[in-house]
């Protein structure tokens, strides 16, 4: 049943955009909007790569019609960054990450808890690609943010610092490996 709503609603998003192209021009960023629906329903359905080239052309009608930093852009280049992510394409993904937080600090400010949010996701990618201490930095940027902003009891704060703390055990237990298999070349 799911399937076949995603079919009717992808029928739905494809006349719709071609209508806005016909009477608003293929530029427009409203056709955008319907391009990124699009996009999530070719996401939705595990196509990636359909998800991919939709969400592409989105963002560059958004930029030609905004600019590379408005924060109009923002949604389109999280879900990109997302499917680099899945994608194991973790530098382009961390760059795309990196530059949705630029943006938004330069929207919001530096302690605000949407960047303290761009600092988990490019904690998430490091994490995904194991490099332990570079995905803690950055949840350590989150920490330090939400606490600022949130106080250290909200739900955002607490689970950053769990996140901490788990990475901080990992990257301990992967240091006490090391250890442990640099002494065992000594004993032999």
């Amino acid at each position: 049943q799911k399937q076949g709503n995603n079919v009717e609603a992808m029928k739905c998003y494809k006349n719709a955009a071609k209508i806005y192209q016909t009477k608003l021009g293929r530029n427009d960023p409203t056709v955008a909007t319907t391009l990124v629906c699009i996009g999530s329903l070719h996401y939705i359905e595990k196509d990636i790569d359909g998800a991919m080239g939709y969400y592409t052309e989105a963002l560059r009608l958004n930029r030609a019609a905004y600019g590379t930093s408005h924060p109009d852009v923002i949604p389109t280049m999280k879900s990109i960054a997302l499917i680099q992510s899945k994608k194991r394409n973790f530098d382009r993904a961390i760059e795309i990450f990196t530059e949705v937080r630029n943006i938004k600090c330069g929207e919001v400010g530096k302690i605000h808890p949407e960047v303290a949010s761009a600092h988990k996701r490019i904690g998430n990618v490091h994490y995904q690609r194991g490099d332990l201490a570079s995905a803690q930095k950055e949840y350590r940027q989150a920490l330090s943010i939400y606490e600022q902003t949130l106080g250290k009891e909200h739900q955002s704060t607490t689970s950053s610092r769990a996140i901490v703390e788990k990475i901080g055990e990992e990257l301990g237990q992967k240091e006490l490996a090391q250890i442990t298999s640099v002494g065992s070349l000594f004993k032999q």
